[in-house]
């Protein structure tokens, strides 16, 4: 991977960090193309968090999406936190083929 990124989440497990997007009409750092899918579906902000198993290196990402833009306020970082990582215990799961 490597910039220019698709999407949020290219960008998010890449860097493995959190990326933000207020304003998804403003946003030049994703291709036209998921910006396009993202507005025709009804989200003008997003946050995609990184999702982590046992190791550093991220398995995945949690989004959350608004119909409006967002402040960074907006973005609920407790529930966030707690998403992302339920989600990595689950995905980590998978992938040791605990999950059916």
């Amino acid at each position: 991977m490597g910039a220019p990124y698709f999407g949020a989440c290219t960008a998010a497990m890449d860097g493995n960090a959190i990326i933000t997007s207020q304003d998804l009409t403003k946003e030049d750092r994703f291709d036209e193309r998921f910006v396009e899918v993202c507005i025709l579906h009804g989200i003008r902000s997003l946050q995609s968090r990184p999702v982590h198993g046992r190791g550093k290196h991220p398995i995945g990402t949690f989004v959350m999406g608004y119909a409006q833009p967002a402040d960074l306020r907006d973005f609920d970082v407790t529930l966030m936190e707690f998403a992302a990582d339920a989600a990595g215990v689950l995905l980590q799961k998978h992938l040791d083929g605990e999950l059916g």
